[in-house]
């Protein structure tokens, strides 16, 4: 298979019900990537939230400081054209494996 594309959608829920071979869906929100099967879809990437503390300083008492332990997911930036070019050949790599394990199967069973 031949990924032609990467679509972007804010929430798994903005998926279309039944997507496009060859095009991989990104969710902004989470930062999952999605392929559809044919029936449907397959996480093929995730990026896990992040632990990190965040201080804090109140404006009215300088001397205090306080560390929290939040967890959340890094909104830094969108990932630039080559992050997603990266994606496409990864995800590229692992569908040729599929394939060519799948011919090898089939080959071995009918020839």
């Amino acid at each position: 298979m031949l990924i032609r594309d990467v679509r972007e959608v804010e929430t798994f829920k903005d998926l279309p019900a039944v997507g496009e071979t060859g095009i991989l869906y990104y969710e902004k929100q989470l930062y999952r990537v999605w392929l559809w099967g044919g029936t449907q879809y397959y996480q093929i990437a995730y990026q896990p939230p992040v632990e990190t503390e965040l201080l804090t300083n109140s404006d009215e008492n300088k001397n205090f400081i306080s560390t929290t332990k939040i967890i959340h997911v890094e909104h830094v930036k969108p990932p630039t054209f080559a992050e997603k070019v990266k994606l496409f050949i990864n995800a590229f790599t692992v569908i040729v494996a599929v394939v060519a394990t799948t011919v090898g199967f089939l080959a071995a069973k009918y020839l």
